[in-house]
């Protein structure tokens, strides 16, 4: 997190630098490994981040991004969109890559939902701290270096979405359902250089405050960045926001069927299903 002024106090003159370096291939793309090897990012995502930063590289100077306004939409266009059309041979190369690109994605759904942690069981209790380890087919507890305890689950999980859960009562918007805390969200911007310390303490709200939505609990639902939220709120700009009564309930409509509580979590209701008519 050094690329951040507010953990450089000392270097706030100087503005965030990073160096990107690649290795081209005869034809002056990007070396890449297979489809298929293991790695944090797939191929496809690497030369579509190549071609991105490209098509916004201005000539013979510094590529410029500004978080979030610049750097949001390409991170939307990597994840969310199809290859884009072209002839040239970075198009062709995004449009073999992408099919390998979509079985991972589809493999790692898969496997997701046999290695998922859930809140509570199907008798309601609730999930303990012991769940997080993998088993003890990962290690035993007498072993000092395979211990049982320190094996943690994978990662993968149900594809979701982070949202920021405020709470609207008559007067004000809080950070609590009890309405002991407002939130100032007119001052403060998280990415404007201001009060540290006032910053600090919003984006610590932020993180306790912050509620993970399933995408499959929100069905096709637009962008929840045009979720109801409060005016104004420059504080929260580009960011989803869950704006709830002081009983757990969405003030969208749409979104009738959450609930959340701080000492639950979100929880859905199941939608009826329409008569079954013969």
């Amino acid at each position: 997190m050094g690329r951040h002024t507010l953990n450089r106090p000392r270097h706030k003159h100087l503005a965030p630098l990073t160096h990107v370096l690649w290795t081209p291939n005869e034809d002056g793309l990007p070396c890449l490994p297979r489809p298929g090897t293991p790695g944090v990012y797939d191929p496809y995502i690497l030369a579509a981040t190549w071609h991105a930063l490209h098509q916004h590289m201005p000539a013979h100077a510094p590529l410029t991004l500004t978080s979030p306004t610049d750097t949001q939409p390409i991170l939307n266009t990597l994840y969310g969109d199809p290859p884009p059309d072209g002839q040239t041979p970075i198009h062709h190369l995004l449009r073999t890559l992408y099919p390998h690109w979509q079985r991972r994605l589809r493999d790692e759904r898969k496997a997701a939902e046999g290695r998922e942690l859930w809140p509570y069981d199907q008798n309601g209790n609730p999930t303990t701290y012991e769940e997080l380890a993998s088993g003890p087919s990962h290690g035993a507890g007498d072993d000092p270096d395979h211990p049982a305890h320190l094996a943690a689950r994978s990662r993968l999980g149900t594809p979701s979405i982070d949202v920021i859960g405020l709470y609207q009562h008559p007067d004000r918007i809080t950070w609590d359902p009890a309405g002991h805390e407002p939130a100032d969200l007119r001052r403060y911007h998280p990415y404007a250089d201001q009060d540290q310390e006032a910053h600090r303490l919003q984006r610590r709200h932020f993180l306790l405050n912050t509620v993970h939505v399933p995408h499959y609990w929100i069905g096709d639902l637009p962008n929840p960045t045009t979720w109801t939220k409060p005016e104004p709120a420059p504080a929260l700009t580009d960011r989803p926001t869950l704006l709830l009564t002081p009983d757990g309930s969405p003030l969208d409509g749409r979104l009738a069927h959450l609930t959340y509580t701080p000492q639950t979590g979100l929880s859905r209701r199941r939608r009826p299903q329409p008569p079954v008519t013969s």
